[in-house]
């Protein structure tokens, strides 16, 4: 499968959430009520600021998709473009899962899994005020000794609240390796770097999953657009620019949160394109085939492929005078 430049592919899960009567686009097939309003809003912001480069790729995302057959499973899935623009719903949602493998997976390796909040009192400052003072007081507390000597790594996240009250609310998650540490013991911690805030919690990871799965959601998107004025969605643009909202430290930067599964592109072959398979699944015996292993995630043989009427369509000749009466006639009823 070829790519042009500054095109990514990601693979997404194949189960659609929400059924529409028609879909011509992948992203209308995986689209739901809540990425529909999320994506409008980032849409929204994304005008209001004059990011033209941006609003392109956002409608390119998830518009492109093949379906593919992984060579060493038989298994049907889908390749699709990826804008990896920052807010989309949909890149967010891909991202955060593979956070979500991960995490599970290094909390499962952890002796003394930990799942610790570290909270700021509200305040009149702005959110770029808040969120440099709450990284710069959470690097002060892992310098300290009653850290050091219990905590020896962890995965943290970044979740930002909008208060009835009108005031920004950030607070970090995070997940650590480490020994027993006194609930009291970390707030006086806290109180101190951060000059006033005893809030905070810890305890001890019973599911590292549910747990994974709470946090990963933070990792992309610490804040839900939808809900918020233009105002507030350009403060919070302004106050992520350039600034991480998932890290590791210690033990946990093994961990590699972004890496992908074993199972890249080169592990797959491309057997048709959306457009092609979803209009001729009705009529062509192939897309058929491959409509129904995707759904009901069943093997698929090797010949099966959708792939010459693709290339038909594309301009490109076929490989023999046989072969060119077929996908004439798939594409008569196509």
């Amino acid at each position: 499968m070829s790519k042009t430049q500054n095109t990514h592919y990601s693979s997404l899960d194949t189960t659609s959430v929400t059924k529409q009567k028609s879909v011509s686009t992948y992203r209308e097939y995986i689209s739901t009520e809540n990425t529909i309003a999320e994506y409008d809003a980032v849409v929204e912001l994304y005008e209001k600021l004059w990011k033209d480069y941006q609003l392109e790729r956002l409608s390119e995302c998830r518009s492109q998709a093949f379906f593919v057959r992984e060579l060493e499973t038989g298994l049907v899935k889908v390749l699709s473009k990826s804008c990896h623009v920052k807010f989309c719903p949909y890149c967010t949602k891909s991202r955060s899962f593979l956070i979500k493998q991960n995490t599970a997976k290094w909390l499962k390796a952890c002796n003394h899994p930990k799942f610790i909040t570290l909270t700021l009192r509200h305040s009149e400052e702005t959110l770029l005020e808040q969120l440099d003072h709450l990284y710069s007081a959470f690097r002060e507390l892992r310098r300290l000794k009653l850290w050091k000597s219990k905590i020896i790594g962890g995965i943290w996240f970044f979740e930002i609240k909008f208060a009835k009250s009108g005031k920004w609310h950030p607070h970090i998650h995070l997940v650590a390796d480490g020994e027993y540490i006194p609930q009291r013991k970390l707030s006086r911690n806290w109180e101190k770097v951060t000059w006033g805030s005893p809030i905070c919690d810890i305890r001890s990871v019973k599911d590292p999953k549910k747990v994974a799965d709470y946090v990963a959601k933070y990792a992309t998107k610490p804040c839900s657009l939808r809900y918020l004025a233009m105002s507030q969605r350009i403060e919070l643009y302004e106050a992520l620019k350039r600034r991480r909202l998932v890290g590791t430290f210690g033990t946990a930067h093994k961990a590699k949160l972004t890496s992908k599964p074993k199972t890249d592109e080169n592990n797959f072959i491309n057997i048709g394109s959306w457009t092609t398979v979803l209009n001729l699944r009705e009529c062509d015996e192939n897309a058929r085939k491959i409509w129904f292993a995707y759904s009901t995630k069943h093997k698929i043989d090797k010949q099966i492929s959708c792939k010459l009427i693709d290339d038909f369509i594309t301009g490109k000749e076929p490989p023999d005078q046989t072969r060119f009466k077929t996908i004439i006639k798939e594409k008569c009823l196509w």
